[in-house]
């Protein structure tokens, strides 16, 4: 059985590899085994953190990108050596918020033809379509999470 402080070093072992390949000016990350001239693919997904506010004050948001290509697989694993540390700093630039520059005054949001404004207002609410869609979002949550900690409780056992 492998002890709970050599998986740490591993990990640690794994996050200075990955650091050492880290911008400083972006604090991108990027992999050792993507291949100049190949095609890449692209995943983002956006985090949000207490979205349900109408004003979006403290709320967070952030978007991560993660890429991958096709192709001979490369050997990640070859200098990477456990750590004798247990865990590490990273560069305090990993912790930055980068602020979005917003110009006010210099374009007003429009709405498309597809936007309707009673969408938005309080007896919308009740029409069957929203009550539908309301209901689908909650069901989708619930067996989500149910799923989730089904998962869960299979790693334990």
């Amino acid at each position: 059985m492998i002890s709970y402080e050599n998986i740490l070093k591993v990990y640690t072992g794994l996050a200075k590899s990955a650091l050492k390949t880290m911008d400083e000016i972006s604090g991108s990350v990027i992999p050792k085994n993507l291949v100049h001239g190949r095609f890449v693919h692209f995943t983002a997904d956006n985090i949000d953190i207490l979205d349900s506010s109408l004003d979006g004050k403290d709320t967070f948001h952030a978007t991560q990108i993660a890429c991958w290509q096709r192709g001979p697989e490369a050997d990640l694993f070859k200098d990477l050596r456990p750590s004798k540390a247990k865990s590490l700093k990273v560069p305090e630039m990993t912790e930055d918020v980068i602020q979005a520059i917003i110009v006010e005054g210099v374009a007003e949001p429009t709405m498309t033809s597809d936007t309707k404004i009673d969408w938005y207002d309080e007896a919308s609410i009740q029409k069957p379509s929203i009550k539908k869609a309301t209901a689908t979002d909650m069901a989708f949550s619930a067996t989500s999470k149910q799923r989730r900690k089904s998962a869960e409780l299979d790693i334990l056992r």
